[in-house]
């Protein structure tokens, strides 16, 4: 059965200039997601697709770069999409993660 898990973000206004850099909030993100993972029994191992959305596509390879530092091989599937904002100020990346746990 299917759950969908509360988000994993830093409260509004608390985000730092380090935190706006692509790469940062990736592993801010993926940190948090392990996080989450780990209270339900499950590990990034357990992820089975990503939806990364992105506000400057050229972003792509230093994000790729964290994508193969932190998950297992083989990584979950994974779509890059490039929108022209998220709903947070300040965010450049969002992921949309689905587990199998």
């Amino acid at each position: 059965m299917a759950r969908a898990a509360p988000g994993v973000h830093p409260p509004r206004g608390t985000y730092s200039l380090a935190m706006r850099v692509p790469a940062a909030q990736l592993r801010a993100v993926v940190g948090g997601l392990e996080r989450q993972l780990r209270a339900e029994g499950g590990e990034l191992s357990d992820l089975v697709s990503l939806t990364v959305f992105v506000t400057r596509i050229s972003d792509r390879e230093a994000l790729e770069e964290v994508r193969r530092e932190l998950f297992p091989v083989p990584p979950p599937a994974s779509t890059m999409v490039e929108v022209s904002g998220l709903a947070e100020p300040g965010l450049v990346v969002e992921v949309q993660a689905v587990a199998a746990v």
